[in-house]
């Protein structure tokens, strides 16, 4: 339960607390859906990421996003 997240410009710290959020079309309306994370390593290139209290509605949406692409 965890992403890699490819950061240009931007340095964020070990530990440090975030909230990774993304939008999905509906046909009556868009959603925004939240997941609270924490910083687990990085490198130039971006970071690791650890999912935190994972409402599995919104880890599904993600994990379906992800894999359609």
């Amino acid at each position: 339960e965890g992403m890699f997240v490819q950061l240009q410009g931007s340095e964020l710290p070990v530990q440090a607390e975030l909230q990774i959020s993304f939008f999905t079309a509906g046909p009556a309306r868009n959603r925004e859906h939240r997941m609270p994370a924490c910083v687990v390593h990085g490198n130039e290139d971006g970071v690791g990421l650890m999912l935190r209290h994972v409402d599995y509605r919104d880890f599904h949406v993600l994990r379906y996003m992800i894999n359609a692409a």
